[in-house]
């Protein structure tokens, strides 16, 4: 791993090195640093290259036709080498990231091993733990898991951590109380302790009162015995600790609240056959001003006012996008319609303008349908002496719908080449729009029964609970 890391920083630094000469492809942001900056001229260096060696780049045709549909107003070419070259920048600074983050787990992971190419094992101490470690021989597949226990204390320095250890215990296990003869908070009870090799295992006299692991359950004072079971290797020995729990003490502040606390509870069960309750105006020299503290929902109403305000705000644009979304579709839905009637007045001898009028001549302007308002636009602007092109290719542009786009096309190939078979065409347009319809309409309602699936199930249930729960009732 290390050699290949190695080679990858050596290819980097050449990169780098030559990128530096030659010019850039294009001008760097001042605002970057200076490790971007020589990833983007590292990047560009190798776009040109690509170019130049005409090696096509994976999905460039399409990449390329996005991008001008995104900035059709920008050079193509600009546009290319600049989304290659950031993306090429990317890739650069991941895979430099990744060799180095594994250049060091590889080294990590060297300076940790215990094994030599003698064949020896370097024992930890009991500070540092066990060690485990998976070895292989050469040629077998085989692996095999060696964990060593750390090297053995021998008696002498044994004996000498025995005497420390027992005489640090009481301290280390004290946590934050002064002593074990006031002991007011949660002792440090724990099975192991940093530079000793013991195990230690907890008993007390009254669990109810000090756990094992050193949680006082309840504020009194109290005397427990704890015993310390304490072992190494075959080494065994216990020691006994008297612990005297106090309360906690109780500040001025503390003891002025329970005082008046007290005095409350005392007064009101004292004056229960009284209309009123007469709160104290004085205690201990100090004036009591009393005030009702009632709970202010306004800050919390207010918020929530805000907060829909904004969710109102934002998800207006959804809607006027779901609104014209709807209008749509219902100028999609009233299309063969229209086809229908315009087909009925040309054939009638009207022209394409008297058909449109006469669509909307008995149509009252309020509560006319997206269509015919459109049409009336239409009509109004034939009037005003807009060409009668124009204003079908406007007409087409507003719906925005491919089916009205394809109708004003056809009226103005009429008017342009005086097409002749204007009406058959017509009327296989409305042949085909009704079709269309048929199947939309088939399809939305396939959509209701697959959306209806789930309600009727859960009724299913709620019906087969209704019947089984009284039959195992009977049963039972």
């Amino acid at each position: 791993m290390l050699v290949i890391a190695v080679g990858i920083l050596v290819i980097y630094a050449v990169l780098f090195l030559a990128s530096a000469r030659d010019e850039p492809l294009r001008t760097l942001a001042e605002h970057k640093s200076f490790l971007e900056k020589g990833f983007e001229r590292m990047a560009g260096f190798l776009y040109k290259r690509i170019t130049i060696h005409g090696i096509r780049l994976p999905f460039e045709d399409m990449v390329r036709k996005d991008l001008i549909s995104m900035h059709p107003e920008e050079n193509p070419e600009y546009l290319c080498t600049d989304y290659y070259v950031g993306k090429i920048a990317k890739c650069l600074m991941i895979c430099l990231a990744a060799t180095l983050l594994a250049t060091v787990v590889s080294l990590k992971g060297r300076l940790e091993m215990g094994f030599t190419k003698e064949g020896t094992i370097e024992r930890n101490t009991f500070l540092q733990g066990n060690r485990e470690l998976n070895l292989k021989v050469d040629g077998d597949k085989e692996a095999y898991q060696v964990i060593l226990n750390p090297m053995k204390i021998d008696n002498e320095e044994l004996a000498e951590y025995k005497d420390r250890f027992s005489k640090a215990l009481p301290d280390l296990i004290c946590g934050d109380n002064p002593s074990l003869s006031e002991v007011t908070s949660d002792l440090n009870l724990s099975e192991n302790y940093e530079s000793y090799p013991f195990t230690v295992e907890w008993t007390s006299s009254d669990p109810g009162i000090l756990s094992s692991s050193g949680k006082i359950w309840k504020e009194m004072e109290q005397t427990l015995s704890l015993e310390a079971h304490i072992s190494y290797d075959d080494l065994e020995w216990t020691e006994t600790y008297e612990i005297l729990l106090k309360k906690k003490p109780m500040t001025a502040e503390e003891q002025f609240h329970e005082t008046l606390q007290k005095i409350l509870e005392t007064s009101e069960r004292e004056t229960r056959q009284e209309k009123e309750f007469l709160l104290p105006e004085e205690l201990e020299g100090r004036h009591l001003t009393w005030e009702q503290q009632v709970t202010d929902y306004g800050p919390v109403l207010l918020m929530m006012g805000i907060f829909t305000a904004v969710l109102i705000f934002g998800l207006s644009d959804r809607d006027l996008h779901s609104l014209l979304e709807k209008r749509k579709e219902d100028m999609r839905k009233e299309y063969p319609d229209v086809l229908h009637m315009l087909v009925l007045y040309l054939g009638a001898g009207m022209t394409i303008r008297g058909a449109l009028h006469r669509i909307i001549a008995d149509q009252d302007e309020k509560t006319m349908s997206p269509i015919h308002k459109e049409i009336l636009i239409t009509c109004r602007e034939l009037n005003m002496g807009i060409s009668e092109s124009l204003a079908y290719e406007k007409f087409g542009k507003r719906t925005g719908l491919p089916e009205y786009m394809r109708l004003c096309a056809l009226l103005s190939q009429n008017l342009k080449k005086g097409n002749a078979a204007l009406l058959s065409r017509l009327r296989e347009e409305a042949f085909r729009a009704t079709n269309e319809r048929l199947s939309r309409g088939k399809r939305l309602g396939e959509e209701a029964e697959t959306k209806l699936l789930l309600p009727c199930v859960m009724m299913l249930a709620v019906v087969l609970i209704m019947l089984t729960i009284p039959a195992f009732t009977s049963i039972g």
